[in-house]
């Protein structure tokens, strides 16, 4: 495996680094709420968020600790950045990651 992306329920596995994209709550709000705008889902509201985002610190944080702890924790900070910046950025260093 080159790199982990994302395994739900969140758990530990063998891989050669994990990613592991550092966006605050409240950017990651901002975004979920101007995606409730125009996808017409009635669970992207602040509460709901709230909530969402509790549970997915609680699951995640240990996980990311282990990886942390084991030196294979790569992070990625967007906290100001665009979808297309990201999406540009990312393509760029799994390609060298990959290399």
């Amino acid at each position: 495996m080159i790199f982990l992306v994302c395994i739900y329920p969140y758990q530990v596995t063998s891989c050669k680094f994990a990613l592991y994209f550092d966006v605050s709550d409240e950017t990651m709000t901002k975004r979920l709420l101007g995606r409730a705008e125009t996808s017409g889902r009635v669970d992207d509201n602040e509460e709901t968020i709230k909530k969402r985002l509790k549970t997915f610190h609680d699951v995640t944080t240990p996980v990311i600790e282990y990886y942390e702890k084991a030196g294979k924790l790569k992070k990625v900070s967007f906290v100001v950045k665009s979808i297309q910046v990201i999406y540009t950025y990312m393509h760029y260093r799994c390609l060298i990651y990959m290399v």
